[in-house]
């Protein structure tokens, strides 16, 4: 075991600043775009776009294939991939044993749970500038999931492309279906 560094409790910390999207500016822009909708105050369209990322997360985590985002901004899936090569420290426990310790995932057998976004199909202005970072809430519902029943999640190499595996998911929809009907009349024994 290597010997770990105790953080500094009483070192100054660093807070990045937060950016909030729902703003007055937001509401009232959204209200002179569409103004059947003036009645609405400002917390009542922040919980109405809470409930709907809220059902975005849920799907994502109880689908095996993840989901389509709307407006085709993307799709979002979580993949089963393996051990970093480099030390995970598991700060917590580190701390109070004053040595290195990793993080062994013993439920599900070293591997670790990722959440991808991928907009790579889609085509809309800057798309290359687009991150994803996962709400807590999202995050930690994927870790307690994940836990339970890791093996029904995709399998994600360290060198596979998420536009392959986006492209292998989607060519298993949209497949087109053959006709399967047989005739009364056929024979496969008869050969002409």
């Amino acid at each position: 075991m290597k010997a770990f560094k105790l953080p500094d409790k009483k070192a100054p910390r660093y807070r990045p600043s937060r950016l909030h999207l729902v703003t007055p500016e937001f509401v009232k822009a959204f209200k002179e775009k569409y103004p059947e909708y003036s009645e609405l105050t400002l917390s009542e369209i922040s919980n109405i776009i809470k409930a709907f990322n809220t059902e975005i997360w849920q799907t994502v985590v109880n689908t095996r294939d993840g989901v389509e985002l709307p407006e085709q901004l993307g799709c979002m899936f979580i993949g089963t991939c393996q051990r970093p090569k480099k030390d995970n420290v598991d700060f917590g426990t580190s701390i109070t044993l004053e040595t290195r310790v990793r993080h062994r995932n013993f439920e599900s057998d070293n591997y670790l749970c990722k959440i991808f976004y991928s907009n790579y199909n889609f085509r809309f202005k800057d798309r290359e500038l687009w991150s994803f970072k996962g709400h807590r809430s999202f995050t930690n519902a994927t870790s307690v999931e994940y836990t339970k029943n890791w093996k029904r999640y995709i399998m994600v190499d360290n060198f596979t492309k998420i536009k392959d595996v986006y492209k292998a998911a989607a060519k298993k929809y949209y497949v087109l279906e053959r006709d399967t009907t047989v005739s009364e009349d056929y024979n496969e024994f008869k050969i002409d």
